[in-house]
């Protein structure tokens, strides 16, 4: 009977050692799991730079000045692009786990094709996850948070596509396409000059409220008003790089139009020829 008894504690000792080692193994496993799945930033107003690299050798830097963000210190980002990119950071999550049959082709892909992502805040670096190959029918993506061992197939909520597009910047796409960077309540005055044609220039001058018109003795505020709007909001097709000899003869020619915007504060005017 005591030999039963001893039994039986033996037993249940050793029956409780699993279940504890199980469930501080399964917590331990659980937490990595949550940390290697966490590529979303819900903050994304907190940012101020995101480092994007190609595995193909381009790297891009986007950092916030101000309200605005600017591409490897040079160029004025797209807004619309900006706001496509800052959304995707904030919903991409987790559709599924890499099953054991595509492991081996997923690591095996995501060597040799994906987008390094580095987001920040301050000078903080938050996280650095890969984006790689586009993965079930166009519904997901390889991710692999840095320093993981298991990649996981990532998807944008309500969003149909390659998800690395949403990283793939190309300075020359992303740059702004506005023609000026103004708002019709700091202008003090615009020129709008025609060289070849004297005549037909003219200039809107702010008076007292109210923009006046030269040569013209009583202007109609509301096609003032839609002018300026629609001169703020102007903006180009595309950007075009011409070799130095082609622009060296574009300069030479007499310019059709020159529009000049001068502000009330006498800082950041702007000449369009």
């Amino acid at each position: 009977m005591k030999k039963n008894r001893s039994l039986f504690l033996l037993l249940a000792v050793l029956v409780l050692g699993a279940l504890a080692w199980y469930s501080i193994s399964s917590k331990s496993t659980s937490t990595l799991n949550a940390i290697d799945t966490k590529f979303q930033i819900l903050d994304t107003a907190s940012l101020t730079k995101i480092f994007l690299a190609h595995k193909d050798g381009r790297k891009n830097t986007i950092t916030k000045k101000g309200n605005i963000w600017l591409i490897n210190n040079r160029t004025i980002a797209d807004a619309g692009l900006m706001r496509s990119l800052l959304k995707g950071i904030h919903d991409i999550d987790v559709k599924r786990p890499v099953s054991s049959s595509e492991r081996a082709e997923v690591v095996r892909s995501i060597a040799t094709q994906h987008i390094k992502v580095e987001l920040y805040a301050g000078e903080g670096l938050l996280k650095t996850y890969f984006v790689g190959q586009d993965m079930d029918n166009h519904s997901g993506s390889v991710l692999l948070m840095e320093g993981a061992e298991e990649p996981y197939i990532g998807f944008i909520p309500g969003f149909e596509g390659v998800l690395a597009q949403r990283f793939d910047v190309k300075e020359e796409d992303w740059r702004d396409k506005h023609i000026f960077r103004t708002n019709p309540s700091i202008l003090q005055k615009v020129s709008v000059n025609y060289p070849g044609n004297p005549q037909g220039s003219f200039s809107l001058t702010y008076d007292k409220g109210n923009f006046t018109i030269s040569n013209v003795p009583t202007a109609d505020s509301a096609k003032t008003q839609r002018f300026l709007q629609e001169l703020a909001k102007s903006s180009i097709e595309s950007w075009v790089n011409p070799d130095m000899a082609t622009l060296d003869s574009i300069t030479q020619i007499m310019p059709m139009l020159v529009i000049t915007l001068e502000n009330k504060d006498g800082i950041g005017n702007e000449t369009l020829t």
